[in-house]
Formats: C-alpha cells, sequence, structure tokens
C-alpha cells in the first residue's frame, strides 16, 4: 500500500478520532511470526482497517490458525506442508486482502471527499427515507444569558466538535412507521398505527423513547447500516446549520412562524395539532421541522445541565436504571420559548405522548461502504 494510501486512510474513520495504519501492518507479522496463535481480523470499533475491510463485505477467514491453513494447504494427500510453505500460503492471502482493500479505497476515496448530499432509503410500499448529510463542523452548544427565554438547563455553553453524519430530512412519518412496524420485531412488538393525529405524511408520535430505538434497531437490518437516534449535540448542531441565533432563522417568532408549527399556528379547526412534514422553511442544511411539529427524542439521558456534557458530539450516557431521556425541538401545542436551537427538555423513555416523535441519523462511513 503506497504512503499516499496510508495517509488517506487516516480520514476514513467515523468517530473523528485520527487512526493509525499500524493495525494492518501488526496483522501481517502476526501472521507471518506466529505459529499456533489464531489468525483474527479483530472487530475493533477503534480500527479504521477493520471497519474498510467490514464494510467491503470481503470474504475473509476469521478465527484461522496456521494448522488449519496446513491442512487446507495439503488436502486429502495427508502431507503437512513446511513452514515456509504456510508462511509463503498466509502472505498470499494477506496481499490478496491487501489488494482488495487497495481497490475499494480507490472507489470510494471520492465518495468520501465529496458524501451524496442526499440519499434515499427505499423502505418498500413506495415508501422513500431521505437522509440529509450534516458536514463535520465545531460549534458553540446552549444559550447565552442574553438570549430570551434562556435557561440554566442550556449552560454553561460549550464548544463541541461533531463528525459529519447523515439526518433523515423529515421526522419520521406514519407512512415509514407503519412500513417498519410491520417488519420482524427485535427486541419487542410495534403498533403499526399509534398516532393521535392521523396523516400518511404527518409526524408519527404516540412513540415512546424504546419504540423509536425498536423503529432504528428493524430499519438498520433492513437497509444494513446502523440507524439510531441523534445524540443531543447532533441534534442541536444539525439544528442550528451554522446559526446562533435563537431559531435556525432568525430571532423573532415572526421568523419561527415561517420555520415550524408552535402553538400560534398550528390551529386547525379549534385544536392545535400536527401537520405533514416539509411544509416549513428549511434550514441551511435543508432539514425541515426541526422547530416544532412535534418534540424529537435523542438518544442522551437527561442532566439539567451541561458541567459534564461530551466535547466530541456522543451521547451522555449515565446508567441503564435512569429513564429520563432528552427531548428536543418543541412541538405543535408548545410556546415559542420551547422551540429555541438551544431548548431541551426531558421525559421519561417507556412513556409516549402525542407531542413526541424523532428522527434518525446514520454514519456517513457505513453509508459510503455499504
Amino acid at each position: 500500500m503506497s504512503e499516499k494510501k496510508r495517509e488517506k486512510l487516516k480520514e476514513y474513520i467515523e468517530t473523528g478520532k485520527k487512526p493509525t495504519v499500524d493495525q494492518f501492518e501488526d496483522l501481517i507479522d502476526s501472521c507471518l511470526n506466529s505459529k499456533d496463535d489464531r489468525i483474527e481480523i479483530e472487530r475493533n470499533r477503534n480500527s479504521d482497517v477493520t471497519k474498510v475491510i467490514i464494510h467491503s463485505q470481503l470474504q475473509l477467514e476469521e478465527g484461522v490458525t496456521i494448522k488449519e491453513f496446513a491442512n487446507d494447504l495439503s488436502g486429502d494427500n495427508g502431507i503437512v506442508p513446511t513452514s515456509q510453505a504456510v508462511k509463503s500460503y498466509v502472505q498470499a492471502k494477506i496481499e490478496a486482502l491487501e489488494s482488495k482493500l487497495e481497490k475499494r479505497i480507490n472507489a470510494i476515496e471520492k465518495l468520501f471527499e465529496e458524501p451524496d448530499k442526499l440519499i434515499e432509503e427505499d423502505l418498500g410500499d413506495e415508501v422513500k427515507l431521505e437522509m440529509i448529510f450534516i458536514p463535520a463542523g465545531t460549534f458553540l452548544m446552549g444559550s447565552p444569558e442574553t438570549e430570551p427565554g434562556s435557561l440554566l438547563e442550556e449552560k454553561p455553553q460549550h464548544f463541541v466538535s461533531v463528525p459529519a453524519f447523515y439526518m433523515s430530512k423529515f421526522q419520521v412519518t406514519q407512512d415509514q412507521w407503519k412500513v417498519i412496524a410491520n417488519l420482524d420485531e427485535v427486541d419487542f412488538d410495534l403498533n403499526p398505527d399509534p398516532s393521535n393525529f392521523k396523516g400518511n405524511n404527518h409526524p408519527v408520535e404516540m412513540v415512546s423513547w424504546f419504540q423509536a430505538v425498536e423503529f432504528c434497531k428493524r430499519l438498520s437490518l433492513k437497509t444494513g447500516c446502523e440507524y439510531r437516534l441523534p445524540s443531543e449535540a447532533e441534534w442541536e448542531y444539525a439544528c442550528r446549520a451554522g446559526t446562533r441565533t435563537i431559531y435556525y432563522n432568525g430571532n423573532s417568532t415572526q421568523d419561527l412562524d415561517v420555520a415550524g408549527w408552535y402553538k400560534e399556528n398550528s390551529e386547525e379547526g379549534g385544536d392545535n395539532k400536527t401537520h405533514p412534514v416539509g411544509q416549513k422553511l428549511p434550514n441551511a442544511f435543508g432539514l425541515h421541522d426541526m422547530h416544532g411539529n412535534v418534540y424529537e427524542w435523542c438518544f442522551d439521558h437527561w442532566l439539567p445541565h451541561y458541567r459534564v456534557a461530551p466535547r466530541d458530539g456522543s451521547a451522555l450516557i449515565i446508567n441503564d436504571n435512569y429513564k429520563r431521556r432528552v427531548i428536543r425541538g418543541g412541538a405543535f401545542s408548545t410556546d415559542s420559548r420551547n422551540c429555541r436551537s438551544a431548548s431541551r427538555l426531558s421525559y421519561e423513555s417507556d412513556k409516549a405522548n402525542k407531542r413526541y416523535g424523532f428522527r434518525v441519523v446514520c454514519a456517513v462511513a457505513q453509508r459510503i461502504l455499504q
């Protein structure tokens, strides 16, 4: 592998942390210097090389011993090959693997430099899921003291560096929910039609955090790409889209009127209710309804401050027994303060509410290497 490719490989990490290429060299060394140790391709989440290999769908020998290599070489004649023959065999396997890896890197190199800005998942039944590319960046999370409606829960303000990812263009709709809810369950059953306000293109609501996670797991199995709820930092970074204003398009309620559905503009037939997704002004990333319509579940556990919030864009996880999770964005029945980019609330993860829905994210590397 050329030095240029080795350097390029360092950029192919979805977590944003710089990898090394030593793992690949160590793999070669271990294969050539070991006699009885197991030769394994470790499925290590911190290994770029392994990610590229796994997601390239290469046919690898996993957990193969030197003895098994020898048996493969000798066939039915019972002749055990020499140590040098075994080493040569292993070397050939590694060279073939490196060649495949090199070709795969060439094929995806341009995609990493210029990822598709919009990806469509075909969910079946003529239902699509549109995913928007969100570039990596650093932003100031939380609200200043001077922001009208600012709360202690939104402090201290802090800088967060967020790796690139894909986020659904709209809140998950009832059509999308129904298709995925009819797939085989992973952990528990899903009601295909849970929403209080009916409409195929309305956001799904009356779903708990656990049910939203179940949706993500089924979607992941269907598509082969790991979908999940966004971290709170990813959500606010995506919502702001480079802005520091109260809403992603300005500071006034007049700005909110054109960007989202909330208490003052969502009344229909005498009641406030949800509206079809995508009717309001999108932000600079092309995301709709980040303000209002329905609150959106995030993956994070809830704390009423940011003193221990992660700075790398990941979710804050406390323990499995902690029930409260973060919700963001405001809803059709909330006032303008709760629709601010910085506004945050919490709800019990096993409870559902007609104001609560969600949207999904997935990693850039997984989409490209799929």
